[in-house]
């Protein structure tokens, strides 16, 4: 199997099978993929976005984008998401008053 990054890396070369025919390992790769990717991000762009001089009464803003697959039952694609939703709305809240914003 070749190995995929991304949000979708977990689903190459699998079938999607649901809450009960997911492992612990493939919670930590989603994980690992998902959640760790966006603080990579946020940390390298929030530690630019610091030396940035204010306009528009903002420094600047993360975007943290993403869509759900069209299963109901794609827990890892839950899993990753959430965590990257988590991220997102804890940064917003840490940064708003040094004028950096996260969505």
């Amino acid at each position: 199997m070749e190995r995929a990054y991304g949000s979708s890396a977990p689903y190459i070369g699998r079938a999607h099978e649901g809450f009960l025919g997911t492992t612990p390992e493939e919670i930590q790769e989603a994980v690992n993929v998902n959640v760790a990717g966006a603080f990579a991000f946020g940390r390298e762009t929030i530690l630019g976005f610091k030396d940035f001089p204010i306009y528009f009464s903002f420094r600047g803003t993360l975007l943290f984008t993403g869509a759900t697959e069209k299963e109901e039952d794609d827990f890892l694609l839950a899993v990753g998401r959430f965590g990257i939703h988590a991220q997102s709305q804890s940064l917003s809240k840490v940064f708003r008053k040094q004028d950096i914003h996260s969505f």
